[in-house]
């Protein structure tokens, strides 16, 4: 992921305002799109368009020249508590790339920040256009809910019967639960992050690469004080072994032991 950050912001992405849309599914849409990867990229790229074309109209709106906007997206397919959750993050340009005062180049033009209303507006298009498109192709089926405007939507009951078991898997997954055995009986088990974690140096020894770029920390050497630089990733076993008898450091793998039950809460009389 640093990797691929480094590389957006060095050789990809204008220096010029950017704005991040997530957009996130209903649950019964989880599954179809994580069962067909075409198919989700087919909903993210109706997403994207829409966007661009509500920053292109905002444009012309302002009576400004006709432009064009941009975007990378990254598709995640899982929650902070590892349920199956496929989802976009999506950097667009905040603003359009339209010809200048001469008409022989682009320049940029910022766009004014979006109201609540604006993006309430946004979201509800956007759902509408994936929403027929899905209808379109059988994925879904809408019914009409009680409610003004409100609809209910059923997904394609048949859309794993080429494929159950990984049916039956992407099924759990989505709703956080293991998908055989006596386990599957229990309630998930949900993990929570904690939101204000931020990453804290731990003294020698504690190695940390590409986090300059990630965490804003510059990595230095604890004896001399100079920048340290990646030389190179060490991955097999049998050179890690030597590094560490060199360094007179434990070569052993450690003893995996089981988990321990959470701590009991204890209450004051």
């Amino acid at each position: 992921m640093s990797e691929g950050a480094a590389n957006l912001v060095d050789h990809v992405l204008p220096d010029v305002p950017i704005r991040q849309f997530v957009v996130t599914m209903p649950f019964p849409l989880r599954f179809p799109l994580a069962f067909d990867g075409k198919l989700l990229g087919q909903v993210l790229r109706i997403f994207t368009d829409t966007v661009a074309t509500w920053y292109r109209k905002r444009h012309v709106a302002r009576g400004l020249p006709a432009g064009q906007t941009g975007a990378v997206s990254g598709i995640q397919r899982a929650n902070s508590d590892l349920r199956l959750n496929p989802h976009f993050h999506t950097l667009f340009l905040d603003g359009v790339y339209a010809p200048d005062r001469d008409g022989k180049g682009q320049m940029f033009h910022p766009a004014p920040t979006p109201s609540q209303e604006d993006i309430e507006h946004l979201a509800l298009r956007v759902s509408k256009r994936i929403l027929r498109f899905l209808q379109r192709r059988g994925v879904i089926t809408l019914v009409t809910a009680p409610g003004d405007g409100e609809v209910t939507v059923v997904p394609d009951e048949t859309l794993g019967e080429k494929d159950p078991l990984l049916a039956k898997l992407l099924a759990a997954a989505t709703a956080g639960m293991p998908p055989a055995g006596p386990a599957t009986k229990r309630q998930p088990i949900r993990i929570v992050l904690d939101p204000d974690d931020r990453p804290v140096g731990k003294g020698a020894l504690c190695g940390q690469a590409l986090l300059r770029r990630t965490f804003a920390i510059d990595i230095k050497c604890a004896k001399c004080g100079s920048p340290l630089r990646l030389i190179a990733l060490v991955k097999t076993r049998a050179v890690i072994e030597k590094i560490l008898v060199a360094m007179h450091l434990p070569a052993d793998v450690p003893e995996l032991h089981p988990a321990r039950p959470p701590p009991q809460a204890v209450r004051e009389g």
